[in-house]
This record gives C-alpha cells, structure tokens and sequence, in this order.
C-alpha cells in the first residue's frame, strides 16, 4: 500500500481509482462495508481501490473541548487498510484552513483532479467542505459532469444500531468489550511497553506486566480476560485497568493504570512493546480489607479465565 501525506506526495502517474473517504478510526464493519464496495469496483481494468483519510482527526481539530482520542492511533488504522488490500492510501492534513475549503474547491483540489476517481463511495453520514455543507448529493452533481459514478452506501446495523466509531468509544468506556468486539470485527486491543512497577503482584504471586501506554482509549476499570502479544509470542492473561485501590491512601492521587498477568509466563518483560487484546469484562475493580482477600480474588480471576478460555480457544 502506497501512503500519500500531502498533495504533493500524489503521483501524476496514478491509475484511475475507486475512491473512499473517511476517518477510519478503527476499520470497524462500517468501514469494512465502504472497503468491500471499493474492492469490487476496483476489479475494473487499469482501477485501483484508494481511501482518503484525515489527520489530526477533525473533531481533535475543531471541537478540542471533546478531548476525543482515536480507537486506534492512524499507524494502526493504516495497518488494518493494508491487511484488507488497499492499494493507496491519502492520509490529508486537517486543519481549521483546510475545513474552510467549500465542497466544490474540495472537490476540484483534493478529488477529482489529483485522485482521478472512477467512482466514489461513502458512507450514510458523509459531509464535506466548510461547515459541512456538501452532502452525497452535492458529490453526485459535481462528480456527474466528469463521468464519475457517486454511490452511497446505507449504514450497517447492529443490534437494531448503526455501526460507528462514536459507539465503539462508548461501548469501550462503558466495559463492553465483547460489544466493541462484535462491532469492529476484531479484538479491541491497545499497545504500550512494559514499564517496572512496585511489584506487589510478584510479592503475593501473581507478577503484572505494567503497561505504559499514551493518548490510547482505555475500557474503563475493571478486571478483563486478555491476549498479551510480547517478543513474537502470545498469551492468554488477566488484566487489571484501575488505581490499586487496595493500596492506594484515601488522599493519594493515582493515575489509571494498566496491569497484566500473563497466564504460564515466567520472565521479565521490562522494555517490551506488547499489545494487549480485551475479550471479556470479569469484574469491577474492589477495595480489598487485605491483601490476603486480594489474593485470594485474583486466584479466583485466574481460575475462571482458565475455565472459560475453553470457549474461546
């Protein structure tokens, strides 16, 4: 897959294509829905499949108060294109300027001129240019004239809901993994290295991975059946998001952290990259009266991760 970061970086050598446009944030069944369309019409002769996509994403640039962060950090979310079989991928720098562009100048300068599109496809709720005054309509005028096909595809449903980006975030904030799971068609999953802690799990047998990680969407706190990808290999672990109540003083500010047990692993991870896949919530996060109680839960947590792997697996 060809990356393009400016309009600059296009070639004037590029094939006519089949054209999507989007944030992609996440690559969820929405997206895979607009992808597979492309995909079809990008069997034509001499057509090549093409997502245009923006960063920073727009809402980060126009609406900074939503502190909105990406399902997936872009590099990720690229990754995913690629593994589908995008051929080229237009990553276009937003920014209040850009947003400003009216649909037809947006048009003209960043579609139909340096992308040569045989056919666009987007989405139930595409907009474009300034104050999001384009619709499908106005793309289909302005695609018209040049012969481009304009197709609008309706929104997948799920659970008598459409699929989208905003959804997933709350089902993660919320501690629905599975939900996130179903929607997006994968494991939601984070990245981060591994960082040393107090190793207090070590000390009551149970050693913790703790995650560094940075601008990621968490789930919220709780105990989750995981996967731990670390050093090319995997495993099945249990992983805590949450402030260690249980050691924490009753005035102690304690930042949201991210600690795994990797289920029949012995070593030391310190300095690792892993990613981290969410599959099931177990529990909420407790406050303990000893440590001897929060042993004997954690125990109890790796019991019935081992017994309900057998489902998984």
């Amino acid at each position: 897959m060809r990356i393009y970061h400016h309009l600059a970086d296009v070639p004037a050598a590029l094939p006519a294509t089949a054209v999507t446009i989007g944030n992609f944030d996440g690559v969820h069944k929405g997206h895979q829905a607009l992808l597979h369309r492309v995909f079809e019409l990008a069997r034509q002769p001499l057509v090549e499949s093409l997502v245009m996509t923006f960063d920073p994403h727009p809402v980060q640039v126009l609406r900074p108060d939503q502190n909105l962060r990406r399902l997936l950090p872009l590099s990720e979310s690229a990754e995913r294109l690629k593994m589908a079989g995008v051929e080229h991928l237009f990553v276009v720098p937003f920014s209040r300027e850009f947003s400003q562009l009216d649909p037809a100048e947006f048009f003209n300068s960043y579609l139909s001129r340096p992308l040569k599109p045989r056919a666009i496809i987007v989405g139930h709720d595409f907009s474009f240019g300034a104050n999001r005054a384009g619709h499908f309509e106005n793309l289909k005028l302005l695609g018209q004239p040049l012969g481009i096909h304009v197709e609008q595809l309706g929104p997948v449903l799920m659970k008598g809901e459409p699929v989208s980006s905003s959804r997933i975030r709350r089902a993660i904030a919320e501690g629905q993994v599975e939900l996130a799971h179903e929607l997006l068609g994968y494991p939601f999953f984070i990245r981060g290295m591994v960082e040393k802690g107090f190793a207090r799990g070590r000390q009551i047998g149970f050693p913790t991975a703790n995650l560094r990680v940075f601008g990621e969407t968490l789930p919220f706190t709780g105990v989750y059946l995981t996967r731990s990808f670390v050093n090319g290999e995997s495993y099945w672990s249990v992983t805590n998001i949450g402030v260690n109540p249980t050691f924490k003083g009753k005035s102690e500010f304690v930042p949201v952290k991210v600690e795994s047990h990797l289920l029949d692993f012995a070593g030391d991870l310190y300095g690792s990259d892993m990613k981290l896949e969410f599959w099931q919530r177990l529990r909420e996060e407790k406050k303990f009266r000893s440590v001897s109680e929060l042993r004997t839960q954690i125990e109890e947590d790796v019991e019935w991760a081992r017994k309900n792997l057998k489902k998984l697996i």
